[in-house]
């Protein structure tokens, strides 16, 4: 079995095995057709789908419509993902304790299948704050 990763109008992301021998194709829902009716001509790619057929094009075995995109999830996509976090943290200047703002940017290219979740950003900024509130080095803390 091979798995298809698929986008659906609508943002939805979907994943679907399907037999090594399966042919897969993707085009418009109704071929021929110049009705909107079963071929949106608004560009959102409603009107098209992909198909999977056995060994010939008569094993037809499934057809999922409103289909935008799709892959093979062996082929992984990257995105550049940057993420920012911003905390209050009492540091002592001079022998006076001061409340600093700091900030913590990151960016990666992460795997889309593997998005990290949204609490990991308060992790991150929270491990930084710690070694900042320790450090000498002014060039990590900013000013209120």
């Amino acid at each position: 079995m091979k798995t298809l990763v698929l986008t659906i109008k609508g943002g939805q992301v979907k994943k679907i095995q399907i037999p090594d021998d399966a042919k897969v194709t993707y085009g418009m829902i109704c071929p021929g057709s110049k009705s909107d009716r079963y071929n949106a001509g608004d560009g959102s790619g409603s009107g098209y789908g992909l198909r999977v057929y056995g060994k010939n094009k008569e094993d037809q075995l499934a057809c999922f419509s409103g289909v935008i995109e799709w892959r093979v999830e062996d082929i992984k996509v990257l995105k550049k993902e940057r993420k920012s976090a911003v905390k209050h943290v009492a540091v002592v200047e001079n022998g006076i304790e001061k409340l600093k703002k700091v900030t913590a940017t990151t960016e990666t290219w992460i795997d889309e299948d593997d998005a990290p979740e949204d609490g990991e950003a308060a992790g991150f900024i929270d491990s930084v704050a710690c070694q900042l509130k320790d450090s000498d080095d002014e060039s990590y803390i900013r000013s209120l």
